[in-house]
């Protein structure tokens, strides 16, 4: 792919990249590429969110029991 920097660069710039471009750069099999797809990762996110930590999480509540203990024997 040529020059990668470039390219992430001008995704990272756009409000709605292409989704070909961002295709092509996800996939890419060259180490050197890859490589450069991560430090730059790396980069903006130091840069969007510092040395910071955000973690995640979904707790889901349900009524459905798959035990089927409510069945009087």
């Amino acid at each position: 792919m040529h020059n990668m920097k470039l390219l992430l660069t001008d995704i990272h710039s756009c409000e709605l990249p292409d989704t070909d471009l961002l295709d092509k750069v996800l996939r890419t099999q060259d180490r050197g590429d890859a490589e450069t797809l991560f430090s730059f990762a790396d980069d903006v996110c130091r840069r969007e969110f510092g040395g910071r930590i955000f973690l995640r999480g979904i707790i889901e509540f349900s009524n459905v029991c798959p035990n089927r203990c409510f069945i009087a024997v």
